[in-house]
């Protein structure tokens, strides 16, 4: 039996001092674009609805799934939707949605350069079901060209084709829109005297993505608007409709205020993509045109175009994830607002099966954030924070296989488990996440120790031009390098900082330079020589990264101006393949 959603505190104020006392840092999490969202005080947010994943192979046999979903056994099918599923054709299926929503068709999806054979056998079991179609293709000749056309008027049983499109992504969301004013007109659809507005040339189509799935259930039509100016063929079919209410969707950052103010219109924005469904949904269903039982989630556009359709027509609301985990914003959501069902919109690569897992109830694949940064390399002891999602209340760290730290914790927080002591090769660090149901999740990584015993230095590492140092035993930064070319090849060796110089900063050395002096002798009578070598800058960043130099260490300018303080002289540094 699916268990009651909601929010709630799961720890006691005896248990959270504890928990508070043992967790050295509980602060922000983040987000996989980089949005911060702040843990919900010491709460455990729990979420766990019957989830199902609609999916194909790709993008194709996707939106073949979502429509066949929304259509069993194709009963009732007399017209057909087909847009591009190109990435460079999206905003035309995303505005296809309303034809969709006017003619009660699924949405299917073609290539430029081929009809997929899933959608042209797709076509063919739609006819076998229900004798001629109609199939109507949303977009230019570019998106769907001509001999895709051809394709479908070839298939047995297609009564007709025809084509609603304008010169641009503008007057093709402009012509459905009249289209369907004219089938409402003639037929007992009701479209609404209302419209859905968003960016036509966003980085992303996040918005208009959500709006499909409202368009799809209210028959409010889908028009584009650019961030700062209404195109006069999206205001001409607006003024042709008689549209009345109007809401735009996103944030300043892609619709600017007089384009919201020019429309007169309301404004559905979140903080970020994932806010502002929660938003779009949370508006949709105070209206009553959707149902809150129901949700739908996706992490890309292409995959989820056909089911935004789909979703629409059962009166779900389609929700916005990231393809590892959910978003604190979106658990939230599904939690208030007591969802029974979810449905995850395309395959594995595109929403994690972790994300299925979190819906049910499992925890969130903890996420080992820091350590020593993206880097893999640790120094004599490292720095571990982990960061928890959805359905978390408690977490253990095991290193080398034997538990090191356990503590009750806040879901969507990063916890800094403090320093730990590193092996002499490899250390694996383990941290397990657990339900209060007591189901459990786990993730891994491995550091590989620099090995060298002084408490700072730098490793110069050729194998893969980075510069790594070390302070206090902790990896404390690294930064991209270029190194000596063929001929000139940076030698390998163990060298130590002795001078420190400012440079110009048009020079070749760049703003700045640390000269190595190189070591020789043996144990308890070593020497340092003067080289020409050195640590410094360069007039020529585009070569970071590769083997340019005369021998010499070069680094961004940025990094050499942030590097060059820290770095005390007498610091060692080694060279090494």
């Amino acid at each position: 039996m699916r268990r009651t959603t909601h929010l709630r505190t799961l720890v006691a104020a005896l248990a959270l001092a504890m928990a508070l006392a043992s967790v050295p840092s509980v602060g922000l999490g983040a987000t996989g674009d980089g949005t911060q969202t702040t843990a919900l005080g010491a709460g455990v947010v729990i979420v766990d609805v019957d989830a199902q994943r609609i999916a194909g192979s790709d993008r194709w046999s996707t939106s073949v799934a979502a429509a066949r979903a929304s259509f069993p056994a194709w009963e009732g099918v007399r017209d057909v939707v087909v847009a591009s599923g190109e990435d460079a054709g999206q905003a035309d299926a995303l505005a296809a949605s309303g034809l969709c929503w006017v003619y009660d068709a699924p949405l299917l999806l073609t290539g430029a350069d081929v009809l997929p054979a899933v959608v042209g056998n797709t076509l063919r079991e739609i006819v076998a079901a229900n004798g001629d179609v109609r199939v109507h293709i949303v977009g230019g000749r570019g998106p769907v060209p001509e001999a895709r056309y051809a394709d479908l008027e070839r298939i047995v049983g297609v009564g007709s084709v025809d084509r609603v499109a304008g010169t641009d992504r503008y007057e093709t969301a402009a012509k459905v829109a009249l289209r369907m004013g004219e089938v409402s007109a003639a037929t007992d659809a009701t479209m609404p005297s209302m419209a859905l507005f968003a960016s036509g040339d966003a980085p992303t189509f996040a918005d208009a993505l959500v709006l499909s799935s409202v368009t799809a259930a209210t028959g409010a039509p889908l028009l584009l608007v650019r961030g700062a100016s209404v195109p006069w063929v999206t205001g001409g079919a607006m003024n042709a409709l008689g549209i009345e209410r109007r809401y735009v969707a996103g944030g300043t950052a892609v619709v600017s205020d007089a384009v919201v103010a020019g429309l007169r219109a309301a404004r559905w924005a979140g903080s970020d993509r994932f806010g502002t469904a929660v938003v779009i949904a949370q508006a949709a269903a105070g209206e009553g045109w959707i149902s809150t039982e129901r949700v739908g989630l996706a992490a890309a556009v292409p995959d989820a175009l056909s089911g935004g359709v789909a979703l629409g027509r059962s009166g779900g609301a389609l929700l916005l994830t990231e393809t590892g985990t959910l978003p604190l914003v979106t658990a939230s959501h599904i939690t208030d607002s007591g969802a029974a069902n979810a449905v995850v919109y395309g395959g594995p690569g595109v929403v994690g099966d972790a994300v299925v897992g979190e819906l049910g109830g499992a925890p969130s694949v903890p996420a080992i954030v820091s350590g020593s940064g993206s880097t893999d390399y640790v120094g004599a002891k490292t720095r571990v924070t982990a960061r928890v999602g959805v359905n978390t209340s408690h977490i253990e760290v095991y290193k080398n296989g034997h538990m090191v730290s356990k503590q009750d914790v806040s879901s969507y927080s990063t916890v800094d488990l403090g320093e730990l002591p590193t092996d002499a090769s490899t250390t694996k660090i383990r941290v397990v996440a657990y339900a209060p149901d007591g189901g459990t999740t786990s993730s891994e990584r491995s550091f590989t120790s620099l090995g060298y015993a002084w408490d700072d230095y730098i490793v110069i590492d050729k194998s893969d031009f980075r510069l790594y140092y070390v302070v206090d035993g902790v990896l404390d930064s690294t930064y991209p390098i270029a190194i000596g070319k063929r001929g000139w090849e940076t030698p390998v060796g163990v060298w130590r900082i002795d001078a420190k110089y400012h440079t110009s900063p048009s020079g070749v050395f760049g703003p700045r330079k640390m000269r190595l002096f190189r070591r020789s002798g043996s144990a308890g009578d070593y020497r340092y020589s003067f080289t020409a070598y050195g640590i410094h800058g360069t007039n020529q960043e585009w070569v970071i990264g590769t083997k340019a130099s005369h021998g010499c260490i070069r680094l961004y300018n940025k990094d050499i101006l942030e590097l060059f303080p820290r770095v005390p002289l007498g610091t060692m540094v080694v060279t090494r393949q």
